[in-house]
């Protein structure tokens, strides 16, 4: 799921175990993208390390959503 995605989707959540699903696939998509951004920075490749710390930003925005989520309140996710 992208970024608009999950946040709909923890927005529609109505129970702990839906919230619980998406926290686990933005915990594998954090993982992923740590990986990724290791890779890049193995490479010198800078400008791919900029747009992976850009998407990581996102995905912990995400973390931080799901954090506060209550049920039938506004998702609010900070860029």
């Amino acid at each position: 799921m992208e970024v608009m995605e999950v946040r709909e989707a923890l927005e529609e959540a109505a129970s702990d175990p839906e919230v619980e699903v998406i926290n686990e696939e933005n915990k594998q998509k954090i993982l992923e993208t740590c990986q990724a951004l290791s890779s890049a920075f193995e490479e010198n490749d800078f400008d791919l390390a900029k747009d992976l710390t850009i998407q990581l930003q996102y995905w912990d925005n995400i973390r931080r959503a799901i954090v506060d989520w209550v049920p039938g309140k506004r998702v609010e996710v900070k860029h």
